[in-house]
C-alpha cells in the first residue's frame, strides 16, 4: 500500500479533468457569440479586488468547489470544472472580441496556465477517490469500493495541496503582471 497517490489513478483523474476543462473552454469560447451584444460589453470595473489576497481567495474558492467531488463521488468536481471552463472560455472570447486574441493571450500567458493547471489538479483531486473506488486493482487491495474510496481520500488531499500551491504561484504571477500593467 502506497503512501502516495498511484500514478494510474492520478493520470485517469487528470485525463478526465483535462478533458472536461478543454471541452468546457471550447463550449464557452464558441457559445459567447450567441449572446446579445449588450451582454458581452458589461462593465465590471471596480467590482473585483485585484490584490494578491483577492485573487488567491477567488481562485482557491473555485478550487475548493472543484475539490468538493470528494464528498459527492466526483460529481461536484465534474460540474464545477465544467462551469469554470465554460466561464473561462466565454471570458477569453469576450476579451478577444474586445482587444484581440493576441492581446488577451499576451496579458495572461504568465499566470493563466499555472492557475488553470491548479484548477485541473483540484478537480483531479476531487475525482481521485471515485476513480480509485472504481478500480478493480484498488478494490482487491483494499477490500471493496467503499474502502478503496476512503483509502484514497488522504491521497486526494495531497493532490489538492499541489493544486493549492499552483494556484498560489499563479496568483503571485497574476499580481505581478497586473502591477506591471498599472505602471
Amino acid at each position: 500500500m502506497s503512501r502516495y497517490p498511484t500514478l494510474s489513478t492520478t493520470l485517469t483523474a487528470a485525463s478526465v479533468s483535462a478533458t472536461i476543462f478543454i471541452v468546457g473552454l471550447l463550449i464557452g469560447y464558441t457559445s459567447i457569440e450567441q449572446l446579445p451584444a449588450a451582454l458581452t460589453h458589461l462593465d465590471a470595473a471596480g467590482a473585483t479586488e485585484w490584490s494578491f489576497l483577492g485573487i488567491l481567495t477567488r481562485n482557491l474558492g473555485a478550487a475548493a468547489l472543484m475539490y468538493a467531488g470528494i464528498v459527492s463521488g466526483g460529481v461536484l468536481s465534474v460540474i464545477t470544472m465544467a462551469a469554470v471552463a465554460v466561464y473561462v472560455g466565454a471570458t477569453a472570447k469576450i476579451g478577444s472580441m474586445t482587444v484581440g486574441l493576441g492581446a488577451v493571450a499576451g496579458g495572461v500567458a504568465w499566470y493563466a496556465p499555472i492557475e488553470f493547471l491548479g484548477c485541473m489538479a483540484a478537480a483531479c483531486a476531487g475525482l481521485y477517490p471515485a476513480i480509485a473506488a472504481l478500480s478493480e486493482k484498488h478494490q482487491r487491495q483494499h477490500g471493496g469500493p467503499l474502502k478503496s474510496y476512503l483509502h484514497a481520500v488522504p491521497h486526494s488531499l495531497m493532490l489538492f495541496a499541489v493544486a493549492a500551491a499552483l494556484i498560489a504561484i499563479g496568483a503571485g504571477a497574476e499580481i505581478l503582471v497586473i502591477s506591471q500593467q498599472v505602471r
